[in-house]
């Protein structure tokens, strides 16, 4: 019985532990829904700073000589926008996948605690029917030791009954040993008379 009331806490500790689970998983999902939001601003950014920066090349290509030294800071901030793209996008990617792991996990997570909400109800029918059986015995224990009780009144009543009865024998003896002697008195007392 307490091995069972010891498992049903271990069993109500991990379905706790499990829905905070759960709810942490939802947090992680959500949370990374707002990174990629991020990382689609930046990589909006990065195209725009890249159309500035082609704008800026031919601007610069108009300006002639002039502009040269213009045109290479344009470049390269054309190609650091394009990195800056990329990297975006990778680690879009690498958001995405791991949403969907982490969903994945989630929905595992979501099977388990199912599980384990249905282990915690037959636990308890479990852990009802042993107490009805316990109750049970109980009353056949009490049921046991009423019978048990009446037998040994029983016993004792039997006991002086048959001790009644040995004295009763034992009187009885005496009396027919006392009417026996009477009768030979009597016996004796009527030929003497005659």
């Amino acid at each position: 019985m307490v091995k069972i009331k010891e498992a049903n806490k271990v069993v109500e500790k991990t379905d706790a532990t499990m829905k905070e689970l759960t709810r942490s998983m939802s947090d992680i999902i959500q949370a990374s829904k707002s990174t990629s939001g991020i990382i689609k601003k930046i990589d909006d950014i990065s195209f725009q700073t890249n159309l500035l920066a082609l704008n800026a090349s031919v601007e610069a290509a108009r300006a002639g000589e002039a502009g040269a030294g213009f045109a290479v800071v344009a470049n390269e901030v054309r190609n650091l926008a394009m990195r800056s793209s990329g990297a975006a996008k990778d680690t879009a990617s690498m958001i995405d996948s791991t949403v969907e792991k982490i969903r994945e996990g989630s929905e595992l997570l979501i099977r388990t605690n199912e599980t384990f909400s249905e282990m915690m109800e037959r636990s308890l029918v479990i852990r009802q029917a042993i107490d009805e059986i316990a109750d049970a015995s109980g009353v056949q224990v009490r049921e046991t030791e009423s019978v048990s009780q009446e037998i040994s009144k029983l016993n004792c009543t039997i006991l002086l009954t048959a001790q009644g009865a040995s004295e009763s024998a034992s009187v009885a003896a005496n009396m027919k040993d006392q009417a026996e002697q009477m009768k030979g008195i009597v016996d004796e007392l009527n030929e003497l008379m005659g």
